[in-house]
């Protein structure tokens, strides 16, 4: 018998993932080479923990078939349904809103999802649900554990306010309107000095923290923090 179980998770939610990694326990971190489940880990939003190893798509696959994960944790739909059949325990970690992430989801190519429920249902067959909050897990509608995510205070601590400017951060928040609702951020921000935090294309003058020391000055300094998720 393992002294610790063997995990694979995947290369998405760097943030939660480094929550992950405080358990203590080794995790596999599966990698993406093409489609739209394809990222790299990015070290500007955090950098990699030592529990966490990533792991290329041909080795976590191999693995995965071979039995040798005792729990495999999905991180979005897609990333799920592609491992329905692992012969493993199964988790669904549901970061977002189903309202949100229904009405943008794609499969593997990139084609919309066009029965949203029937996918659902079919993974409730093989996968148990973990929500980050409840209203999460009120908008799903699906019987599953609520496990909130935490804030490491002694990391983040430290604040002097120094910047008398608004600080927001988010990624493809024009992209991702019905989550971030820009013009509401825009809004607010209105006559006021502000600073966009995050890889955004279409937002003016929006640049992402050069590194995690860098996104933690931001959070010391600025002033305040605007985010309306």
């Amino acid at each position: 018998m393992r002294a610790q179980p063997r995990i694979l998770t995947f290369n998405f939610h760097e943030p939660y993932l480094c929550l992950m990694a405080r358990t203590g326990l080794a995790m596999d971190i599966g990698q993406y080479e093409s489609g739209t489940l394809a990222r790299q880990w990015q070290t500007q939003f955090r950098p990699l923990p030592p529990e966490l190893t990533l792991v290329g798509e041909e080795a976590w696959r191999a693995r995965l078939a071979g039995g040798e994960y005792d729990v495999a944790i999905a991180h979005n739909e897609m990333n799920a349904l592609d491992l329905f059949a692992a012969p493993c325990a199964k988790l669904l970690v549901c970061h977002n809103r189903r309202t949100f992430v229904q009405a943008g989801a794609t499969d593997s190519a990139g084609h919309p999802v066009e029965n949203f429920s029937r996918l659902l249902k079919r993974l409730e067959e093989a996968f148990s649900f973990i929500f980050i909050s409840d209203s999460k897990r009120a908008d799903y509608a699906i019987p599953g554990r609520v496990i909130p995510p935490g804030i490491d205070v002694d990391a983040l601590g430290g604040y002097s306010g120094d910047s008398a400017s608004v600080l927001r951060v988010g990624n493809m928040m024009r992209e991702r309107n019905l989550m971030f609702d820009v013009g509401l951020q825009e809004a607010v921000c209105r006559d006021l000095p502000n600073r966009v935090a995050g890889v955004n294309p279409q937002l003016l003058d929006a640049k992402p923290a050069p590194s995690y020391e860098k996104l933690l000055d931001y959070y010391r300094t600025y002033r305040c923090l605007l985010h309306v998720s």
